[in-house]
């Protein structure tokens, strides 16, 4: 059998190849999901934007009506807390009250039986003529004063209990006024918690939302690869048969095929978990198109403004205030009567002074971090965008030699590889800056993308 020249092997190979690349070219605009102001998912008539989501989301979803609900019910633990206050005072009110009136009755008793013992001892001062009528009367004072007396016992028996329960009460009143000042908190400040607890589902809600968008660009690039990996596998493929590479080579190009089959089946699971979620959080129909507004308009965040407001909205800060001030007020009280409680009072203001400082510390770190980041993601954004461009015209560039044959069609479906990863950067940019934006302007303490 006759050798094959090598140039004659050459002119083969390129032949085989040639007939690989006529196979119908895949048409992409590079203008298409590019230089756009919003990102469009899905296919039907009916359109809904992030507000129309949104707005679907408070009305459907139950994860958020779930945690409106906690907070509401947390909100009422100030009425709770205020009806216990009430009835422990009423009855600390009841026995200081039953205090006064026994304390009055020994007093008119006491009163009384001084009376008596002056008229018993003014009976030795009459004449002897009366004395047979002074006897039988100072018998009956006697008798009298003995039966007051008793009085007077009973009266101190109940004092005791009652001051004994005085004190209890009075401690149960300082404890009581203590929780009562603590849970004032959910009432004073429902607005900012209930706006709070709001802003972080709707900022969740967001990201998944947009999340939607680089779950797509990724099951592009991915099953744009996999065309490139097939076509490296036909190429290499007929080099194997033409004895130019080896068996290793073509298992490796074959394991490169299932791996990716891999990824895209992970990247169309992430997708289609994560639009299934929102439809069932929005109860929109299956056939909507989703259309979500993309940033391009910087805004400017002043750090000390944006610092203040982060302070001022966190409901997390203000309830350590209430801390601060609630056992402040219970340190005067009947709660600290003894020395250990009141030191141990002392100390927990301290440590909640501690933590409001601690806390003021994180904002302004994850403020300047924040305002830091969402000027990077802009950055990355405009350093994508031309690394994109640049990879559309590479693209456009490598089609346009196709069609003269001088490219194949393996070095056109590597251009647009390049360019699917491309947009894939350019998103992820997008969708940081969206993401930042919304933690700044809502202020989400510890939101991230």
């Amino acid at each position: 059998m006759r050798k094959i020249k090598p140039f004659y092997k050459k002119s083969i190979i390129l032949y085989l190849i040639i007939c690989i690349v006529i196979q119908p070219t895949i048409t992409v605009s590079a203008e298409d999901s590019i230089n756009k102001t919003y990102y469009e998912l899905g296919y039907g008539n009916t359109l809904f934007s992030f507000q129309d989501l949104l707005s679907r989301y408070e009305g459907n979803s139950t994860t958020y009506q779930r945690n409106m609900i906690e907070y509401r019910i947390q909100a009422l633990s100030e009425a709770i807390a205020d009806e216990n206050y009430d009835s422990v005072n009423s009855q600390y009110l009841e026995v200081l009250q039953k205090i006064v009136e026994l304390n009055e009755t020994k007093g008119m008793l006491i009163s009384y039986r001084d009376t008596l013992f002056a008229e018993t001892e003014s009976i030795s001062a009459v004449t002897s003529s009366s004395i047979t009528m002074n006897a039988i009367d100072g018998t009956d004072n006697s008798s009298l004063i003995a039966e007051i007396n008793a009085q007077i016992a009973s009266i101190d028996m109940q004092l005791s209990q009652y001051n004994s329960s005085r004190k209890s009460l009075e401690m149960n009143v300082a404890d009581t006024g203590l929780q009562e000042d603590i849970a004032d908190f959910y009432g004073d400040y429902e607005k900012l918690i209930t706006k709070e607890v709001e802003s972080k589902l709707k900022h969740e809600f967001m990201k998944d939302c947009y999340n939607l968008i680089i779950y797509k660009e990724q099951v592009d690039y991915s099953n744009s690869y996999q065309d490139y990996l097939n076509l490296l596998l036909q190429a290499d493929t007929i080099k194997y048969k033409l004895g130019l590479i080896t068996q290793l080579t073509l298992d490796t190009d074959n394991i490169n095929v299932l791996h990716n089959n891999r990824v895209i089946a992970e990247n169309q699971n992430k997708y289609d978990l994560m639009l299934r979620t929102i439809k069932n959080d929005t109860a929109i129909p299956d056939n909507a198109k989703i259309v979500l507004n993309l940033i391009y308009t910087k805004k400017q965040f002043d750090v000390n403004d944006t610092i203040n407001k982060f302070i001022s909205s966190n409901s997390s800060y203000h309830q350590l205030q209430n801390y601060i001030r609630s056992y402040r007020n219970y340190l005067s009280s009947a709660g600290t009567a003894s020395a250990s409680s009141y030191r141990q009072t002392e100390l927990k203001i301290r440590y909640y002074q501690l933590q409001k400082q601690e806390l003021e510390n994180k904002i302004k770190a994850y403020v300047k971090e924040a305002i830091s980041s969402y000027d990077t993601a802009f950055q990355s954004r405009d350093a994508a965008w031309k690394e994109l461009q640049v990879k559309a015209k590479g693209y456009n560039v490598t089609k346009k030699k196709l069609e003269y044959k001088r490219a194949s069609q393996l070095q056109l479906q590597q251009a647009l590889c390049e360019k699917e990863a491309a947009e894939i950067k350019y998103y992820q940019s997008c969708y940081e800056i969206t993401v930042w934006q919304d933690i700044l302007d809502n202020h989400i303490f510890g939101g991230t993308p």
